[in-house]
């Protein structure tokens, strides 16, 4: 297993984090409520132990803090089902594509386009902007792996966004520290005594005047 197939690997093994596990929650109570609407639940019915046995249902794990990045979107997706036609709101929708993904088994694409996302986010600076960065991520996908120009996001699988993701971050440290360096340097001249920084025009000027 290369770096890459390691990062998607590890992506999609990472348990959830704190907003995704508050998403979980206000799915499973929409889910609950429209169940108990149609009355498919009886309302003395516990949310927590009813959440529980959902959870347990879709991936034999009891508790949100124990699902990992796949076991969301499936659970994301059963959630989703509850709900039926009163699922409808924006925050529902796009929980739904999220479910959609996964159960399509997309999930890994949608988590290093995610991941590629963020490096375009963190360097931003490097290439002018986040729209820079990513045209520059869209560069590196159709040079390295001859993708359509226009197309580089849509079609690329997620190894490639994950190893176009390591290479930006690798250019834009190499960008970053070769400007630094350009700006730290002074220009360099020469003397008996060795490399000297060489004095500047106004410098020189402003040193025969006093001469003077």
């Amino acid at each position: 297993m290369n770096k890459s197939d390691m990062a998607v690997a590890g992506a999609r093994a990472a348990l959830v984090d704190n907003r995704q596990k508050g998403i979980l929650i206000m799915a499973a109570k929409d889910a609950f409520a429209a169940q108990v609407r149609c009355g498919m639940e009886n309302d003395d019915v516990d949310f927590d132990e009813w959440r529980k046995g959902v959870c347990w249902d879709i991936c034999q794990k009891s508790s949100f803090r124990d699902l990992n990045q796949k076991d969301y979107g499936l659970v994301l997706g059963e959630l989703r089902s509850l709900q039926g036609h009163d699922a409808n709101t924006l925050r529902q929708k796009r929980n739904e594509r999220v479910a959609h993904s996964e159960e399509n088994g997309d999930g890994d694409r949608r988590r290093a386009l995610y991941m590629l996302r963020g490096a375009c986010k963190t360097h931003a600076d490097v290439f002018g902007g986040y729209d820079g960065a990513c045209r520059y991520a869209a560069a590196i996908l159709n040079k390295t792996h001859k993708l359509p120009v226009g197309s580089e996001w849509r079609l690329a699988h997620a190894k490639q966004l994950t190893q176009t993701m390591f290479t930006l971050n690798s250019r834009a440290r190499a960008k970053a520290k070769k400007s630094r360096g350009a700006s730290a340097t002074p220009e360099l001249g020469f003397c008996d005594h060795g490399v000297v920084a060489k004095e500047s025009v106004k410098e020189k000027a402003g040193k025969r005047e006093d001469a003077l």
